[in-house]
């Protein structure tokens, strides 16, 4: 079943992905709406920088916004599996 992309919702996301994996941890980049993150326990959201203050907005042209998302989900993976490895690397010492 294919599913646009409009109807993809929070509740969808819980219902057949979480629900199949509960251990799943999602990042729902939304382009310029910001970003969630989404498990099993857990919901929240960060818009982006120009919904928290307008002045950014006003003060800054921004000129090209192409790899954003990949930045984040790059920075998320990073500093996730950094978390992982020092959490190993204790256990092993």
């Amino acid at each position: 079943m294919n599913i646009d992309e409009a109807q993809i919702t929070e509740d969808l996301i819980k219902e057949r992905l979480i629900k199949a994996h509960p251990k799943l941890k999602i990042i729902l980049k939304q382009g310029s709406k910001g970003s969630r993150i989404i498990t099993k326990d857990f919901s929240t959201g960060m818009g982006s920088a120009g919904s928290y203050n307008e002045q950014i907005l006003k003060d800054y042209k921004i000129k090209n916004t192409v790899g954003a998302g990949d930045c984040l989900a790059g920075s998320f993976a990073v500093a996730y599996f950094e978390k992982i490895s020092n959490s190993l690397l204790y256990w092993i010492i």
